[in-house]
């Protein structure tokens, strides 16, 4: 039986519970907190603790923001002292961004409270339910990359 108009405005209520739980936790990490950091500062946090180094311009690809918008970001984070950056010894027009100790904590907390966090939400769900839900959400999230490209970036974190 296909979804109804209604059935569609409840999941969409629930994608917005979803971020709003996630937004109110991430405030309640006192570590996180204390930084006074921007969801986009923690996206390049957790972007660099998977893939670092990389380039100013590899993240504002895999961010999919204008290179302007990533230099923003990396500034704040530089003088936070959160990010380091290293001119490339072949191409001096590269620079290389880098976790500072601080940088790499945060990054650590973030991934470590937010795991939990959300094996607590799907705690709900069976194993069989999770890996669907995984599977599920991993396709949506595809699908919405294709409908508005600005939204997922060209290279897929996970």
């Amino acid at each position: 039986m296909a979804l109804t108009d209604y059935d569609y405005l409840r999941i969409t209520h629930a994608l917005f519970s979803f971020t709003r739980a996630y937004e109110a936790f991430i405030n309640s990490e006192q570590h996180i907190h204390e930084s006074d950091l921007a969801i986009q500062d923690l996206a390049v946090l957790i972007i660099l603790g998977q893939r670092s180094p990389i380039t100013s311009r590899q993240l504002s690809a895999m961010m999919d923001v204008s290179p302007g918008m990533v230099s923003i970001y990396v500034q704040k984070l530089l003088e936070k002292g959160l990010l380091r950056k290293e001119q490339d010894h072949n191409d001096r027009r590269n620079w290389w961004l880098f976790l500072t100790e601080d940088g790499l904590q945060i990054y650590k907390t973030l991934t470590t409270s937010t795991v939990e966090f959300t094996r607590q939400v799907l705690s709900v769900l069976d194993e069989e339910e999770q890996t669907l839900f995984n599977r599920s959400l991993q396709k949506t999230v595809s699908r919405v990359a294709e409908i508005i490209p600005d939204v997922s970036g060209k290279e897929r974190l996970f």
